[in-house]
């Protein structure tokens, strides 16, 4: 088992750096203020981090003001406790999933409203705008973020497509014709 997870990790660092140097070395460069795909992801972190925060205060505030809520979150925590095989794993899973609809309904709010942007991505200074440089249109972002959705599924491939793509544009910034912007850069 150990040894098929440490060949699998060499095999899959193996691609990745010979991906890295191939687009080192035969990729033209992004242009000037497109976001680096690694605030991007830190930007998917701290949304993540939000969304978690919004599902707890959610669940909070349900079991303060509803007394069914309560009387049923009472129920599944006495099951959980006699039954100690009970997985969580598998319990943390759905709700992970459960909540990937709900990240991309407020990234599609978010990015519709003049911000542009998810709060991951306003704090780490990116904005989603059209290919031109444009302010997005609500198509837009629910295209966006249908095909977020879609690309979340396949995220190897996704990220595939983002390493060797000119511009660092993921696929479902391909189909809706947008881009993600670093303003960080852009005023320097």
């Amino acid at each position: 088992m150990f040894l098929s997870l440490v060949l699998i990790v060499g095999i899959v660092a193996s691609v990745m750096f010979i991906l890295f140097w191939l687009k080192k070395f035969f990729f033209v460069r992004a242009e000037r203020g497109i976001a680096p795909n690694t605030k991007r992801a830190l930007a998917v972190v701290i949304d993540g981090v939000f969304i978690h925060l919004v599902a707890a205060l959610i669940v909070i505030m349900s079991a303060l003001f509803n007394k069914e809520f309560r009387e049923e979150m009472q129920i599944y925590i006495n099951y959980v406790v006699d039954h100690p095989t009970y997985n969580f794993k598998q319990a943390w899973l759905k709700f992970e999933l459960g909540l990937i609809p709900w990240y991309l309904f407020a990234a599609f709010i978010f990015e519709s409203t003049p911000m542009k942007a998810t709060p991951g991505a306003f704090f780490m200074e990116l904005r989603v705008v059209k290919k031109g440089g444009e302010p997005i249109n609500i198509l837009q972002a629910l295209l966006r973020n249908l095909f977020k959705g879609i690309a979340i599924l396949g995220w190897p491939i996704a990220i595939l497509f983002s390493w060797v793509n000119i511009n660092r544009r993921w696929l479902h910034d391909h189909i809706a014709g947008t881009k993600v912007i670093d303003r960080g850069m852009e005023e320097r």
